[in-house]
């Protein structure tokens, strides 16, 4: 599915990662955010996207493809309930990379604690960057 508009339920996906006003409201309140600000994706922007029609973000993420080791190893943690096997790190990261099969554009991974911990990291799991509605960050 191809996205078009930062709605509230995509916002949602990536609460706690950073996004920019890009179009805010004329008649917007002075204890608003003002196009330019950087903030974090809270209750009060996905609120504030459903509410107002001429509000817009876009999110800051990062592309799949610069996940670390370290965070290799979480997503192998995760997938795996904890369980230590004896493999080296690059063994760990490519074993956690075949639980993220790529079809086309879109990312479909293993469990749904993988995807939310990967979103929770600012990792663009739905194509965003790719549609436009999000700026590609490195870290």
């Amino acid at each position: 599915m191809k996205h078009t508009k930062i709605t509230p339920q995509i916002a949602a996906l990536y609460f706690w990662s950073w996004c920019e006003i890009v179009k805010a409201p004329v008649n917007w309140n002075k204890h608003m955010p003002i196009v330019g600000e950087l903030m974090e994706v809270t209750g009060q922007v996905c609120q504030d996207l459903g509410i107002w029609e001429d509000f817009e973000i876009t999110l800051h993420l990062r592309h799949l493809n610069s996940l670390t080791d370290e965070q290799a190893m979480e997503c192998y943690n995760i997938f795996f309930g904890g369980q230590v096997l004896d493999l080296s790190i690059g063994q760990i990261y490519e074993l956690s990379s075949k639980i993220l099969i790529e079809s086309g554009k879109n990312i479909h991974l293993g469990t749904a604690a993988i995807q939310n911990h990967l979103r929770s990291l600012g990792f663009d799991l739905d194509g965003l960057i790719e549609a436009g509605l999000a700026k590609q960050i490195d870290q």
